[in-house]
């Protein structure tokens, strides 16, 4: 009996072991067991389990580099990818063009396309940046842009600093002030910065007035806006040969639209050195009769008149009274071998300067261009000799 008992147990199991159920059933504890015997513990008793990391150690490789094999660079394929415009991303729009470019890049380099990086599809204003300046910006992120000339550079200018491109807004402002040192392209560098609409008179002004006396006879100067004309006077280190220079060419700026401008006289005429004046134009000032109705009526201005007084008074016992404060560092002293009442500082001639020779010497400039270098000088310079030199009493 015990037997098939036995028999029976073994055929249940060998069931239960084919067929596996999904859920443990419920059923009376055995006779011949008090509790269910738990096969897990009986195992883990006999057979510990243990880490292979605590009884495996770490074989030490023979490494060497020339084993494995080298990797394509990412970033040259990624960079290699870019220059051959493969799979771009997005697409711009400008001029009626639309053109694919690397969504990355841009997002990259580009503050402005960052903020539009989720647009399948951006829209630039043709008449900030145009289809060639657009080429000229992606060019750029890609190689070195050579052989521009200012006119492109400026577009260039523009251009970075509307999509907030801060490292190439600061690589053309460079060019540009290195270009800038040159006095002979300062006019060049406006006229073409006028032309495409780039107004950076505050940044050019310092340069300007390096040459105030060629540009005053422009069409440019003449257009000025108060704020723009003050500002370029307010400055010191003007070139110019005396402060007469400065007076003039502040009434050519107002006489140019006399009757609008004429609210303006008196608070640019104030911004005048009159004390590098020299003695005989300042006792002569409230008795001319020549140059424009502004000459009239700034003499007639009693704030104006009570500060020649002034300035008289405190020339009249200088020795140096009729040559002007020409030794201030306030100016910036020149000479133009050109001019025909520039003087060296050391010469002794007394200065006077008629309105009339001053448009005579505007005209002059307007005519053969902007002096070069050879025929500035600064007044100091000992090898200027504009006239024999006068001995001195």
């Amino acid at each position: 009996m015990n037997v098939l008992k036995e028999e029976r147990r073994e055929k249940l199991l060998g069931l239960k072991l084919m067929c596996p159920t999904t859920e443990m059933k419920s059923r009376p504890e055995t006779e011949f067991f008090d509790k269910p015997v738990d096969l897990r513990k009986l195992i883990a008793l006999k057979f510990p389990q243990q880490p292979l990391e605590d009884v495996v150690l770490p074989p030490e490789l023979p490494w060497d580099p020339q084993l494995m094999t080298t990797r394509t660079h990412v970033a040259q394929a990624l960079f290699q990818m870019f220059r051959e415009n493969v799979r771009p991303t997005v697409g711009v729009v400008t001029d009626s063009k639309q053109l694919y470019c690397h969504n990355i890049l841009l997002t990259l380099i580009s503050e402005y396309f960052h903020q539009h990086s989720s647009s399948p599809l951006i829209y630039l204003p043709p008449c900030i940046i145009s289809s060639e300046d657009f080429v000229r910006v992606y060019r750029w992120m890609l190689e070195p842009l050579t052989n521009l000339n200012f006119r492109q550079l400026l577009e260039l200018t523009r251009a970075a600093h509307y999509l907030k491109i801060k490292e190439l807004h600061s690589q053309c402002w460079q060019l540009i002030f290195d270009s800038l040192k040159s006095i002979d392209k300062i006019l060049a560098i406006y006229t073409a910065a006028k032309k495409v609409c780039v107004f950076f008179e505050k940044q050019l002004s310092p340069f300007l007035i390096r040459i105030l006396l060629p540009f005053a006879g422009s069409k440019e100067f003449a257009n000025l806006e108060f704020d723009k004309i003050y500002g370029l006077f307010k400055m010191d280190m003007i070139a110019v040969n005396t402060e007469i220079e400065v007076l003039y060419s502040l009434f050519l700026w107002l006489e140019f639209d006399w009757q609008s401008r004429k609210c303006h006289a008196l608070d640019l005429v104030k911004l005048i050195h009159f004390d590098l004046m020299t003695y005989l134009f300042l006792i002569t000032f409230d008795r001319r009769t020549d140059g424009p109705p502004v000459f009239k009526f700034v003499s007639n201005s009693l704030p104006i008149q009570k500060l020649i007084r002034e300035n008289i008074d405190k020339l009249k016992n200088n020795p140096n009274r009729y040559k002007g404060s020409i030794n201030n560092r306030r100016r910036y002293w020149i000479y133009d071998s050109g001019c025909k009442y520039h003087h060296s500082q050391a010469c002794n001639r007394v200065r006077f300067v008629s309105y009339d020779e001053f448009i005579d010497y505007i005209e002059f400039l307007q005519i053969s261009g902007h002096p070069c270098g050879q025929r500035i000088k600064l007044s100091s310079d000992p090898e200027v000799v504009c006239c024999k030199l006068r001995k001195s009493a």
